[in-house]
């Protein structure tokens, strides 16, 4: 593909976008803005919530995002659509995990808060949480995504088991477990901003560095896994 027929960018945040400080270059914003000037356009595809995502953004006019690694989509002029676990999933799902897991660090996204069994500041440093063994949990909201501390593959193949079929669960930094519905994936969310624009995926650049990142990757038109990416996201 000629990179003239590029006609959307769609950036992870962490690890891609930012650097280690979670701010963007001026160098990155310039280059930001002159592909605006030619047309084309800007969406960010993240793990981070939207409060989160937010405050990191620079002050460029954004044409849509993904959060939640596709648990969410902001489409331009503000319309969100959420792709959230059920909320009686969600909880029956943390009770189970609880019992078969005593130890597990774990937490969960509902209603643009965080609830966790444990301190998640030592991972996302400066992030407000309700601590809470999740009995108290808001009764008819959805989660956005549920969390549990993971390093490995190997732990997250074995909170696999506890999983229903309609969700699924990432390694994300190898620090976390992100349980999400299976449609609920980058990739899905740019799918359908690009589709609101008339665009297909052939013209889509696409850029990021975890796990979650490559099936977007695979599937743009052009995939960029950036130099500090993981070694499986660069093969």
């Amino acid at each position: 593909m000629k990179p003239r027929q590029v006609a959307l960018l769609a950036m992870d945040l962490d690890g891609t976008l930012l650097r280690s400080d979670k701010t963007v270059s001026d160098y990155t914003l310039s280059v930001l803005e002159r592909c605006r000037k030619r047309g084309i356009r800007l969406a960010v595809a993240t793990a981070r919530p939207i409060r989160t995502a937010e405050d990191c953004l620079p002050g460029l006019c954004w044409d849509g995002a993904v959060f939640h690694s596709g648990a969410v989509i902001r489409y331009p002029g503000g319309e969100t659509e959420r792709r959230g676990i059920p909320a009686p999933t969600a909880r029956r799902l943390l009770d189970d995990l609880t019992r078969a897991l005593p130890r597990a660090a774990l937490s969960v996204e509902m209603g643009e808060r965080h609830y966790a069994n444990f301190d998640p500041t030592a991972i996302w440093p400066g992030l407000a949480y309700a601590f809470t063994d999740f009995s108290d949990l808001p009764e008819d909201c959805p989660a956005d995504k549920i969390l549990i501390r993971a390093s490995t593959l190997e732990e997250i193949r074995q909170v696999e088991r506890y999983l229903p079929p309609e969700l699924h669960i990432l390694l994300s930094e190898n620090t976390v477990g992100m349980i999400l519905r299976r449609d609920a994936t980058k990739l899905e969310g740019v799918r359908r901003l690009a589709e609101r624009y008339g665009l297909p995926l052939e013209r889509v650049a696409a850029f990021g560095d975890d796990y979650g990142d490559i099936p977007l990757l695979r599937a743009c038109g052009v995939g960029v896994a950036v130099e500090n990416g993981l070694a499986e996201v660069k093969a």
